[in-house]
């Protein structure tokens, strides 16, 4: 069986960066005066990271635009409701690209596709390339839910709290295979993604749970019509009414999983940080240097620990040879 170790980490980047932006005071500034509180707090974030979670294989995946994805070309108010980032702040998350490579992250982004398509993609690739080992999303995002098989796993990591996709149920009332659905019906506000006026849910996840599919629900909507399920009809007059903004709204809320984005999945193994490269950084930004001084005990406790495990072997290897010199005698 694989260990956690083995997994895929694929990291909602936009989720802590603005966990940064909002949480870490403005006062944290470079040696410009310019706001350096998300590039210090995503530091922070990704070395907590690597040590909690002692990966082998991750990927940094960034949003780039509210205005550009392919979503918006099927419904430009998609995300209207949301303001532009600031200059600064987007300079700052410009910067934490620079930061994740140099952490020894692959980065990831793309002005047409969101950090949740490059996510479900990546994970797709994952398995459909013998990747090896599961998946495991590391984000506060309910919409990527629906990218996890029963043996994933979604972590947010602020509140370390971690579960596998089997139990997308407990949380969602669906499997995690109809969230794209589930959100569909019921919108999203968040997104500013229209939902069918009327129909929660409870009652969202009772339909797909009798017809397994928004598909599976639009081919028999007749049965709904006489079905025995309270209120039925007058779901059946609203799906009615509406199908051409659920039909839209389940464009908006299925995560694309089809695009090639990264072609050697070799590069998807996280490289040691680069802490000449990373002590320049913070010496240009002017803070950082508690980040540095941490990296570094970090880096030394585990090339000691490394080195100790290698010692171990050679002279139980050693050892080992001897007993078999001596037992031939």
């Amino acid at each position: 069986m694989a260990s956690a170790r083995d997994s895929l980490y694929l990291i909602d980047a936009s989720v802590y960066l603005f966990r940064a932006f909002f949480s870490l005071p403005d006062s944290i500034k470079d040696s410009s005066g310019r706001s350096a509180n998300v590039i210090y707090g995503f530091a922070d974030f990704l070395m907590r990271f690597r040590k909690a979670s002692d990966a082998n294989r991750a990927a940094l995946c960034f949003d780039e635009s509210l205005t550009t994805s392919f979503r918006n070309e099927i419904d430009p108010n998609y995300k209207a409701n949301r303001p532009e980032a600031p200059e600064d702040l987007k300079r700052q998350i410009h910067a934490c690209k620079d930061l994740g490579k140099l952490m020894g992250f692959p980065v990831y982004a793309s002005p047409r596709y969101e950090a949740d398509d490059l996510i479900g993609s990546l994970a797709h690739q994952n398995r459909m390339t013998g990747g090896g080992g599961t998946v495991c999303v590391v984000s506060t995002d309910k919409d990527l839910l629906q990218v996890l098989k029963p043996t994933d796993e979604f972590w947010n990591f602020s509140k370390d709290e971690r579960f596998p996709g089997r139990n997308v149920p407990e949380k969602m009332g669906v499997q995690a295979h109809q969230v794209a659905d589930l959100l569909a019906i019921t919108g999203d506000a968040v997104d500013n993604i229209p939902g069918l006026p009327g129909i929660g849910k409870t009652t969202a996840a009772a339909l797909l749970k009798e017809f397994k599919s928004l598909d599976g629900l639009l081919r028999n909507l007749e049965k709904l019509k006489t079905h025995s399920m309270r209120g039925a009809a007058r779901f059946y007059e609203i799906i009615s009414q509406n199908r051409e903004v659920l039909d839209r709204s389940r464009r908006l809320t299925l995560i694309e999983s089809g695009l090639t984005v990264e072609k050697d999945l070799n590069r998807l193994h996280l490289a040691e940080p680069d802490v000449a490269g990373l002590e320049r950084f913070f010496e240009d930004l002017g803070v950082g240097q508690r980040l540095i001084a941490r990296l570094k005990e970090e880096t030394s406790k585990k090339t000691s620990k490394k080195t100790s495990k290698k010692t171990s072997k050679k002279t139980s290897k050693k050892a080992s040879k001897k007993a078999s010199k001596k037992a031939s005698k």
